[in-house]
């Protein structure tokens, strides 16, 4: 059993310089990222896919290996079916995503609603005021 930390105060805090530090470390692996771009754009150019459908695929589809398994079972004529098909393909080719994402936690934290999970509001203590406090008094004395 996991427990969840209940304030953010060890989270990470963006930067700049947190930036600069992860588009260095992500440069030994932009070529594989560019030729992996070109992929997809050469097995959209063989599908007959315009400007407009790749820029929505690459819009709207989350993963690229996502992209490349809905582009070649594209089907030749749409069906409810087959559109249900497809977005459960590309469901099941994006759930590797839900365990990367949990590592995300500690920054999601200070991200409003939609992006975190929310917190319960804390109920304020009740002060009862000086005449309740006085009949509760008078009312113990009475029965004792």
């Amino acid at each position: 059993m996991t427990t969840r930390p209940k304030t953010c105060a060890r989270a990470p805090r963006p930067s700049l310089a947190g930036f600069n530090l992860g588009a260095r470390l992500a440069l030994p692996v932009l070529p594989g990222m560019i030729a992996f771009g070109l992929a997809v754009g050469a097995t959209a150019a063989r599908k007959g896919f315009s400007f407009l459908d790749n820029l929505l695929m690459n819009l709207f589809v989350y993963a690229g290996m996502s992209q490349l398994v809905a582009m070649e079972a594209w089907p030749e004529r749409f069906s409810v079916l087959a559109l249900a098909a497809l977005a459960l393909l590309c469901a099941t080719v994006n759930a590797r995503m839900l365990l990367m994402s949990a590592s995300l936690q500690p920054w999601r934290c200070r991200f409003p609603f939609p992006f975190r999970r929310p917190r319960r509001p804390r109920r304020p203590r009740q002060v009862p005021s000086p005449p309740a406090r006085r009949l509760a008094a008078a009312l113990q004395a009475a029965a004792s």
